[in-house]
This record gives C-alpha cells, structure tokens and sequence, in this order.
C-alpha cells in the first residue's frame, strides 16, 4: 500500500491520497496494475521511504488524440444537469446525454448554442510528477514486515 501525490511540474496537486484517506495497492509485476509506471522507482524501498518518478502524462492516462475536441449542440443535455452558464473554458465537467450516457469532458469552448469539448483525459498532455510514499509492505504469504525490501514479487 502506499500513499501517492500527484502533481503537474508547475506543482498544481491533482491528486493526493494522504488528504483523501484512500491509499493506493500496487502490485509489482502486475502487468494490468494501473501504476505500472511506478514499479522500478519502487523497487528495494521499505515502509516509511519515499520516491519521486516523474513520467508524461500520454504514458500514463493515453496520448492526446484531436478527434476527441468537437463541438456538441447543447440541446442534446438534460438541461436539469447541465449548468452552461456555469462552464468555462479549462472546467471539467461531467456530461450527460440519452446518446452517450454519462462522460467527463473539459470545456474548450462555450458559445450559445454549442460547446467544444474535449474527452481526452485532462493530464495526458502534462508532464507528471508523482511522489510514493510506501505505507505498507505486504509479503505474498502474506506476513507483513516494515523492514522488508519491495522485491518484484511483491504487493503493497
């Protein structure tokens, strides 16, 4: 288990999981693990050391693809929903429409009539910095053991 805050090079926090209360499993060598990214830097750390892996974004949440900018007419949202008045440009917001049911888009553009969107994950054209703190150290039989080494076979 470890704790992780993420952050862009400029130092806005996306995510911290310390604040939140929600630490993160990593599993290394898990080829579906999420943090993938993460594994080497966290490899030989113990409980209580920390790492910072700094990685682009396009590897972690995709690369940035301009067919996901359009332009949408605003009268296919449920105007219950959906505050236009309140969508600026750099908001991210989630959408909702009988079409394509529910999605988190950043708003590029507002006009009367339409709004550009982007669907393309907000981080992957940001350079990211990512500081683990490892809060636990789960041996695979299971005996926990805080002065342990992360090794390759391991989950925390």
């Amino acid at each position: 288990m470890a704790h992780l805050e993420v952050r862009d090079v400029t130092g806005a926090i996306y995510e911290n999981t310390e604040q939140s209360g929600s630490p993160v499993k990593i599993k290394i060598g898990e080829p579906d693990c999420m943090y993938k990214f993460l594994h080497s830097g966290l490899l030989g750390k113990a409980v209580g050391e920390v790492v910072g892996v700094g990685v682009d974004g396009e590897e972690v949440f995709g690369y940035y693809d301009d067919k996901k900018v359009f332009w949408v007419p605003k009268h296919i949202f449920d105007p219950a929903t959906t505050k236009f008045e309140e969508l600026q440009p750099g908001t991210i917001s989630e959408f909702s429409s009988k079409n394509t049911g529910v999605f988190h888009a950043v708003v590029v553009e507002n006009t009367q009539d339409l709004i550009k969107l982007d669907t393309n994950h907000p981080y992957s054209k940001k350079k990211i910095i990512c500081n683990v703190r490892v809060i636990e150290n789960n041996k695979q039989d299971g005996e926990k053991d805080g002065k342990t080494k992360i090794r390759e076979d391991e989950s925390r």
